[in-house]
């Protein structure tokens, strides 16, 4: 977590917390929407710019997928995204 004086006034750990977020697929892009849920980290988010509240990237695909499987762990996702067939 970005060090602030805030961050130790709400007693906020050092480590980053998670994301909750959406994945979908929009016009030939795979889409990550994050947002921090913990309303204590999100009094954070305000302060610090380079620690968003929220966050949506795309990532353009080269080639069709039939869509797509994940897993979070670690505080790493993981996205297969497997070629559409045909």
């Amino acid at each position: 977590m970005p060090p602030s004086s805030l961050g130790d006034q709400l007693r906020l750990p050092p480590e980053m917390p998670d994301y909750d977020y959406e994945l979908s697929l929009q016009d030939g892009n795979l889409v990550v929407h994050g947002r921090v849920s913990d309303p204590q980290v999100r009094k954070l988010t305000g302060v610090a710019p380079a620690f968003p509240s929220e966050f949506t990237t795309r990532v353009a695909l080269r080639e069709p997928v039939q869509g797509f499987r994940h897993r979070y762990r670690d505080k790493t996702l993981e996205v297969i995204l497997p070629k559409a067939v045909g």
